[in-house]
């Protein structure tokens, strides 16, 4: 994810929340909307974790750059999970 407004440290931030997201079990019938949006649940819940200005920024995304996120944080956790088969 290549946007200058969101920091290295708030794309981080979103691993973990994602993971909870994404080991759902309906996970793999939800549009890229519905991912979005229980991630939004889950970020909504605990806002600090980001900063408010990052925050802002994520919910201001038009849903291309949503899904841009939302590709971006499913290759990380296929590469985590398949470094953690191999290690």
């Amino acid at each position: 994810m290549n946007d200058a407004r969101i920091s290295h440290e708030t794309l981080r931030a979103l691993d973990r929340p994602y993971q909870i997201v994404a080991s759902s079990l309906d996970f793999s019938t939800l549009s890229k909307f519905e991912r979005w949006l229980r991630l939004w649940e889950r970020l909504s819940a605990a806002p600090s974790a980001i900063d408010p200005r990052e925050f802002a920024v994520l919910e201001s995304l038009d849903m291309g750059l949503k899904s841009q996120l939302l590709d971006w944080l499913e290759d990380r956790r296929q590469t985590a999970s398949i470094g953690r088969k191999v290690g």
